[in-house]
């Protein structure tokens, strides 16, 4: 039986590598929601988009459903919210920060 480092790791192998570069969590939100914003701001964007929210957001189950069925498609709903949001931040473009907004306010005002 083949040695499996995932066991004798302990709970390591869940923690995020820190050699990886192209890690989404390492991206900048802001240009990952500036990448959303371009990937569906064509026509062929939106009408993904709102195909992915018509199977998702807009589904509704019947009563007896099970409970797996339930959280998957809770997870297919939170995915596209998710991207929803991704764009409408990329579309809106990124927000001056504190400081920077702090300094020009003090500017205008002399």
């Amino acid at each position: 039986m083949p040695h499996d480092d995932r066991k004798s790791a302990g709970w390591a192998w869940f923690d995020r590598p820190t050699d990886a570069s192209d890690d989404v969590g390492t991206r900048d939100l802001a240009d990952i929601a500036g990448v959303a914003a371009r990937c569906f701001r064509g026509r062929d964007g939106t009408r993904l988009l709102g195909y992915l929210r018509r199977l998702t957001v807009e589904r509704t189950l019947s009563p007896d459903v099970g409970e797996a069925q339930l959280r998957h498609l809770e997870g297919q709903r939170h995915l596209v919210r998710f991207l929803e949001n991704l764009i409408e931040a990329g579309v809106a473009g990124p927000r001056p920060s504190t400081e920077t907004a702090t300094t020009e306010e003090e500017q205008n005002h002399d």
